[in-house]
């Protein structure tokens, strides 16, 4: 099985996951616990991402990790569980797919950036999917068994492992990682900082989940055809103004979140490169950046007058990213 068979099963598989995840979360909706069982799913299913990381650059083959959530969330979305099970077990679940399919993506193209776009984007879809039609979710778990079978074929099919980094590669700086978690952050706060007062139902909110989804889908694309400083360039400094300034104005916001999002493959680059031998470890510390970037979003999103913080938000990641271009440049040209 070829490299891209490989990698749209994985993007499949992360559409169908988080449409399980979320379906499965929201068919409790009427449970009076419902928010703490949010709350629960999204620390396991974010934070602890940072942790698996660690163990899983160990893996033999990650595919097997994401194949063990894929089935655990399935699992959680067809059986007759309480609101704190279900959400510890879609979250672990939604954590091992995550990290184990993010680390395998970034192992097989190291050098390239659109890989990680074209795997992460379609989450965005499902979550909005998952949202909306919460009574699909044994449908979503019943479609996601296709691709997760050809995940396994293709494990089995690898008469080798994948080549893991040089474990002699140097030891970044703590502060460029550091900027990179904060411009990931950054991300999040552009999401959550927002109200749009046009997203009145289910079909903008699917709208705006397809303009998130192609930012990613493109950024690593043009990540490798522009390089990640000329899209920071191109996609961070307008996504600022559109989206601080013209969140009631469907058209305009709708542009702001598509290019607030071409970053996102940027950012995953960036930190991979930084963090060669640890690919899982970058990934997971990634996703775990985005929680506390979704929290510190809606405390912005409190203030009525919020239009500047956004602006300084977006500029603070906008540097960082810079910043680390720069430091990786002249490491390469050492």
């Amino acid at each position: 099985m070829g490299k891209n068979t490989i990698l749209m099963s994985s993007a499949i598989s992360h559409f169908l996951v988080d449409a399980v995840c979320v379906a499965a979360l929201f068919c409790h909706k009427s449970d009076s616990a419902f928010y703490n069982g949010v709350l629960l799913y999204n620390t396991l299913a974010f934070t602890g991402q940072a942790v698996t990381g660690l163990f899983a650059d160990r893996s033999r083959d990650p595919l097997w990790l994401a194949v063990s959530g894929m089935l655990l969330c399935s699992l959680c979305a067809v059986l007759p569980l309480g609101i704190y099970v279900c959400a510890a077990g879609l979250g672990i679940g939604n954590n091992l797919f995550h990290v184990g399919g993010g680390c395998h993506v970034l192992r097989s193209s190291r050098d390239k950036a659109a890989p990680l776009g074209i795997f992460v984007a379609p989450g965005a879809l499902g979550v909005a999917l998952g949202t909306w039609i919460p009574s699909a979710a044994p449908w979503f778990a019943a479609a996601s068994s296709v691709p997760a079978v050809l995940l396994l074929i293709a494990v089995k099919k690898e008469t080798q492992p994948l080549q893991k980094p040089s474990q002699k590669a140097q030891a970044p700086t703590v502060l460029p990682v550091a900027l990179l978690l904060a411009s990931v952050a950054v991300r999040a706060i552009g999401g959550s900082a927002v109200s749009f007062s046009w997203k009145a139902g289910p079909q903008q909110a699917l709208i705006l989940a397809f303009f998130v989804f192609a930012g990613k889908f493109l950024g690593g694309f043009l990540c490798d055809r522009l390089g990640p400083a000329k899209t920071a360039w191109l996609s961070i400094l307008p996504a600022a103004f559109l989206t601080a300034f013209f969140q009631s104005r469907m058209v305009l916001s709708l542009a702001g979140q598509w290019l607030l999002n071409l970053t996102m493959p940027v950012t995953l680059y960036l930190l991979a490169r930084l963090l060669e031998s640890r690919p899982a470890a970058a990934f997971g510390i990634a996703a775990a950046a985005l929680w506390p970037g979704t929290l510190a979003g809606q405390l912005i999103g409190s203030y009525e007058n919020n239009a500047f913080l956004i602006m300084a938000a977006f500029l603070f990641g906008w540097l960082a990213i810079l910043y680390t271009t720069c430091i990786l440049r002249k490491e390469h040209e050492k």
